[in-house]
């Protein structure tokens, strides 16, 4: 009996020191629940609009309006219509979009225009006429996206010169006043699938445009008369927003 009971004692002695033995190095071995909170997966960046847009654009500058010349009490000079040729160039624009659908956009080119008495050339003229419009895009998140715009211009003549048809006549030199008018536009974007974030522009412009013409003849008499040329500006090309 007591050996029994001395054998008892061993031998739960024995597995309770094994078992202190083992126990820390099963708790080290099995992972343990985090009480912190589970955080979600992290979600992709929300797309952006892009801000900002570029087009490169071949223009034409069509004048629609013509002016009478007159001499410094206001008579009209038997000249003919005071008119300027139209001109094609290369065209540059840049545009910030506020968001989708409100857009600002400012063009940048230079025109040289043939000026004319009637069918007459008389000499040519060079201007700089930076447009500023401000742009409503009605159906921003369409393939074609269809805009209308609203907004300023100031034209600025430079290098202008007679001929030598006009210096026969008596004439000796002409220059052109800046002036300052207003712009109406109508466009559209057409989306180019393949190429994300390019496309097709068509874009039509009219501009007042009436600056104050001064020729003078060879007495060096002044001759002064308002040129009305309100021209159509249109132009098609390729824009890339970004």
């Amino acid at each position: 009996m007591t050996h029994r009971l001395i054998l008892t004692v061993g031998t739960s002695g024995f597995a309770l020191a094994a078992f202190l033995g083992v126990a820390p190095a099963l708790a080290e071995q099995t992972p343990t629940a985090s009480l912190a909170p589970a955080t979600p997966a992290e979600q992709p960046p929300a797309h952006k609009d892009p801000h900002f847009g570029v087009r490169i654009r071949a223009l034409a500058v069509v004048p629609t309006a013509q002016s009478h010349a007159l001499d410094s009490v206001g008579n009209a000079l038997n000249l003919g219509n005071f008119g300027a040729s139209t001109a094609v160039i290369p065209e540059l624009d840049l545009t910030y979009f506020f968001n989708k659908r409100f857009a600002t956009e400012l063009i940048l080119g230079v025109t040289k225009h043939t000026m004319k008495f009637g069918s007459t050339e008389i000499g040519s003229t060079w201007l700089l006429p930076p447009t500023l419009t401000f742009q409503y895009h009605m159906l921003p998140d369409s393939m074609i996206k269809p805009y209308l715009g609203l907004g300023v211009n100031v034209t600025l003549p430079f290098s202008s010169e007679l001929n030598a048809t006009a210096n026969g006549a008596g004439f000796s030199k002409i220059s052109l006043s800046p002036t300052f008018g207003f712009a109406a536009q109508l466009g559209v974007d057409i989306a180019i699938p393949v190429v994300p974030n390019l496309y097709v522009n068509l874009d039509a412009k009219y501009i007042t445009l009436n600056p104050t013409a001064k020729i003078t003849d060879s007495t060096g008499a002044d001759h002064r008369f308002d040129v009305q040329l309100n021209p159509f500006l249109l132009g098609g090309g390729i824009g890339y927003r970004f």
